[in-house]
C-alpha cells in the first residue's frame, strides 16, 4: 500500500528523510568497505560529484541534525528539505505553507548553529 501524507510538508519531510538514511547508510557501508567487509559494492553513480562531503561527515552531520531536531524542529525540518531534499528557499516555503522570509530566518539561524557545532567538533579532533 501507498504511503499516505496528510500534506505537502508531510510528504516533503518524508523526501528528505528518506534522502537523508540513504546517505547514512552509504556512509555506513563505505566504512565498512574499509574494515574489510566483502560485502560486492555497487555504484549507483559512474562517476562521484567532487563535491560529495567524506563518510565520516556525513555521519557528523546526520548528529548535528538529530541535535537541532531535538533543539528546533522546524529549522530541522527546513535543514532536510534544502540539504536532502535540494529545495531551494521558495520551494522550502511552499512545501512548509510559510513565507520565504521565514524559511530564510530558519535557514539562516540553523547554519549558524551547525556550523557552531561542527567548528566545536573541528577543535576537539584538532586537539586529539
Amino acid at each position: 500500500e501507498a504511503p499516505r501524507f496528510e500534506n505537502r510538508r508531510h510528504f516533503f519531510a518524508a523526501a528528505g528523510e528518506a534522502m537523508r538514511r540513504i546517505l547514512i547508510e552509504r556512509a555506513r557501508a563505505l566504512g565498512r568497505a574499509k574494515r574489510g567487509s566483502h560485502a560486492d559494492h555497487v555504484e549507483l553513480l559512474p562517476q562521484q560529484p567532487d563535491n560529495l562531503p567524506r563518510p565520516d561527515e556525513v555521519l557528523a552531520i546526520d548528529q548535528l541534525l538529530s541535535q537541532l531536531e531535538g533543539h528546533d524542529p522546524d529549522m530541522a525540518t527546513v535543514v532536510k528539505l534544502r540539504y536532502y531534499g535540494g529545495m531551494s528557499i521558495p520551494e522550502t516555503a511552499q512545501a512548509l505553507s510559510t513565507s520565504p522570509r521565514s524559511v530564510n530566518r530558519m535557514w539562516t539561524a540553523a547554519r549558524a548553529w551547525l556550523q557552531a557545532r561542527w567548528d566545536d567538533r573541528a577543535d576537539v579532533d584538532g586537539e586529539a
